[in-house]
């Protein structure tokens, strides 16, 4: 089920649009909907936004905001509620819907207009998800890094982002001793533990066969470093348990603070990744700070 997040202006309208949803779908209405120019986006937990003009045109900003900056995906906008008489309405807002359902509203279109929407969804999740991990493709861990530096150049006040370049070490041995398909969900098994000791908001990409890149928003030297503690806990903690098989695994980590905005994040990268070729070098499952 997916979350659609419903901001009408008109009590009537909301309600029945909610009453058709809800028995596909996860609904969710915003505190005091009848309020709604006060009513406050704080969040990207839902997969769709269905709104109408008067709504629209109070939160303009913040949506075209979150359409922009909500990662990975650009979140999609139903515009509803409009008459095809004053269809001239919705020009001002071309840049940041992706479908209109006129007034009258039908549900047969609704579903329809829903369905291309999902679809959106689904391709821009082929485009920047590894498939077999769930976690980002290089190319897109590597854009939400140049992204992260762009957000620290444009904030007021002196901020920074850790990174940390991880390796799972002899991953070559799993899959000689154990073959491909099991080495396929070991590394399914390591994304899933690294998403569950970091913050919601961390950014976790697949940057090579069974090497990952972690980006880390407002995070400084040292909070990196705990960071990369808290993975190597979790890794060799517990012994991964994949086909009636119990595989002792640890990780090297090379980890480095970025302050400069200015700087190409491809540099922090590179300066991560000769942390972790010491790291390796030095005998394995340690961390290295870049110096």
């Amino acid at each position: 089920m997916k979350n659609i997040l419903l901001m009408i202006s008109s009590k009537k309208d909301r309600e029945l649009i909610s009453k058709y949803l809800e028995s596909k779908h996860t609904v969710i209405i915003p505190d005091s909907p009848d309020d709604f120019e006060n009513t406050i986006i704080d969040d990207t937990s839902f997969d769709i936004l269905i709104t109408d003009i008067q709504s629209l045109s109070v939160h303009r900003g913040r949506v075209k905001s979150l359409k922009e900056c909500s990662a990975p995906f650009r979140v999609p906008v139903l515009l509803t509620g409009v008459s095809k008489k004053n269809k001239y309405e919705i020009d001002f807002f071309k840049d940041i819907i992706d479908e209109v359902i006129f007034f009258p509203l039908s549900p047969a279109e609704l579903d329809i207009r829903l369905d291309s929407l999902f679809r959106i969804i689904n391709l821009q999740k082929k485009a920047v998800i590894d498939p077999l991990t769930g976690v980002f493709r290089r190319e897109h861990i590597v854009k939400r890094g140049r992204e992260e530096l762009s957000r620290m150049k444009r904030s007021n006040k002196k901020t920074s982002f850790g990174l940390i370049m991880l390796d799972i070490d002899y991953f070559k041995e799993i899959n000689d001793s154990y073959g491909h398909h099991t080495g396929d969900k070991v590394l399914k098994e390591f994304s899933l533990r690294m998403q569950r000791c970091l913050r919601e908001y961390d950014i976790i990409g697949r940057y090579g066969g069974e090497e990952f890149l972690v980006l880390l928003p407002d995070t400084d030297e040292e909070g990196t470093k705990r960071a990369a503690e808290r993975l190597q806990d979790e890794i060799v903690s517990e012994p991964f348990y994949i086909n009636n098989n119990e595989i002792a695994l640890s990780a090297s980590f090379g980890i480095t603070s970025c302050d400069e905005p200015d700087e190409k994040i491809q540099d922090f990268i590179k300066q991560a990744d000769n942390a972790l070729y010491e790291a390796k070098n030095n005998g394995r499952n340690q961390i290295v700070l870049e110096k």
